[in-house]
């Protein structure tokens, strides 16, 4: 397992599950909650624009609520367009 060390302390893993693409929510749901339950994934990396966020965050907080993972072991990136900044 690859991590860097962010300058907080906490270790993020390199690898993380890429959700590009993925608009199906049920399928969205069981591959993120699959990911974190049983492959062990840590990072989930997203972006407003693929549409799925809600999906993402739906299986994360089902993950915490089950008591799979608590939100503090979890990375989730994301991009935002340059029109997403408003004003600045």
């Amino acid at each position: 397992s690859m991590f860097y060390t962010l300058p907080s302390g906490d270790k993020m893993p390199f690898l993380g599950l890429g959700t590009f693409d993925s608009k199906d929510e049920k399928l969205v749901i069981d591959t993120v909650k699959h990911a974190i339950q049983h492959e062990g994934y840590r990072h989930i990396d997203t972006s407003s624009f693929y549409l799925n966020e809600n999906f993402i965050g739906t299986a994360i907080k089902e993950c915490i609520s089950e008591g799979s993972v608590s939100r503090s072991d979890l990375f989730v990136t994301t991009k935002l367009w340059r029109s997403g900044f408003g004003d600045v």
